[in-house]
């Protein structure tokens, strides 16, 4: 079967899009069938961009441990040419082919590392998005490259690149001596920056805390949980604030609109309409504590017709049918 697909890659740009569309998916379920033919999906210099596309995939589910050599020395060679969508989606083949193969994971990190050399903007972020992938198939295993990545933060300027970052330095805030100077850079443009950035720079932040819990890192997290319930619009943003074990940080933050009283309260008002179920889980390990109204739980009193309300008796049939409803007289007990 491999002859003849391998005959059609030499037709014209349109028929070769149509047969690797049908190789693509024939080597989803009988990747052996085209193993030795890899060759063949190594892309020209002249391939349309939908063809080369389309090619890189199949080298994808064609790389193993014989022959990814050859298949890194071809994407390394990709990177470098001018189409940027091209590269990213190189870029990111040779993460995939990292997850894949245990083996050839440490190869990969290496030709990712060459890449980061060459000090292409679009380039380098889209090696820590990768690389941030591979830290979470393999944890504890190439943190050596943290400090390489750390020299290209001042460049990011994409969002995904940014929280690739921001992730990989407070998942290993522990093993970075200046974790916290490097989360700092980013808090000052925590307000203008995207959801996803916010989503993570918050997490990281509070890992660090936990880590760490030093001054820094604990006036660090005291700023971004005001910035984020006060001055955020996000509702995610403020729902994942909430969600932390609240206590763990009542004994070292101030919130500076309402006291810490009202803190747990508003606190348990959001876990009460969410789900009245949660609410005990956060708050088993709090000390004790008195509920006070505030703003956005006032203070009501009940009308007075419903304590001057006499009781009532109500007749019911034997089907749950009201029959008859009279009030009684609470003193004597007669109906009225």
């Amino acid at each position: 079967m491999a002859p003849p697909l391998v005959t059609l890659l030499s037709a014209e740009p349109e028929i070769q899009y149509v047969a690797l569309r049908n190789i693509n998916l024939i080597v989803q379920r009988r990747p052996t069938i085209l193993a030795h033919e890899i060759k063949v999906f190594f892309c020209k210099y002249n391939d349309p961009i939908y063809v080369k596309m389309e090619k890189l995939e199949i080298m994808i589910k064609l790389a193993s441990d014989r022959n990814i050599d050859q298949v890194l020395l071809e994407f390394k060679e990709y990177a470098t040419e001018v189409d940027v969508d091209f590269v990213r989606k190189v870029v990111r083949a040779i993460g995939r082919c990292a997850i894949k193969l245990e083996r050839a994971a440490e190869r990969c990190i290496s030709v990712l590392l060459e890449l980061i050399k060459i000090k292409v903007n679009y380039v380098v972020q889209e090696v820590i998005i990768v690389i941030k992938d591979i830290f979470r198939r393999y944890p504890n295993t190439y943190e050596s490259i943290i400090a390489t990545l750390c020299k290209s933060l001042d460049t990011l300027d994409e969002p995904e690149a940014k929280a690739s970052m921001i992730w990989i330095i407070g998942e290993y805030a522990e093993r970075i001596d200046n974790a916290d100077e490097l989360l700092e850079s980013f808090l000052e443009s925590f307000p203008e920056e995207p959801a996803l950035v916010q989503l993570q720079f918050l997490t990281a932040t509070v890992k660090l805390f936990l880590k760490k819990p030093t001054e820094g890192p604990q006036q660090m997290i005291q700023v971004v949980l005001n910035n984020a319930t006060m001055e955020t619009d996000n509702p995610d943003l403020r729902d994942l604030v909430f969600s932390f074990p609240f206590s763990r940080f009542t004994s070292s933050l101030s919130f500076p609109s309402f006291g810490i009283n009202n803190a747990r309260w508003r606190l348990f008002c959001h876990f009460f309409l969410a789900g009245c179920f949660f609410a005990p889980l956060y708050f088993s390990g709090c000390d004790s504590w008195r509920l006070c109204w505030g703003p956005g739980f006032p203070k009501r009193v009940p009308p007075s017709f419903f304590e001057a309300s006499p009781p009532r008796r109500v007749y019911v049939s034997s089907g749950g049918r009201i029959l008859a409803a009279q009030s009684e007289d609470p003193e004597t007990g007669n109906l009225l």
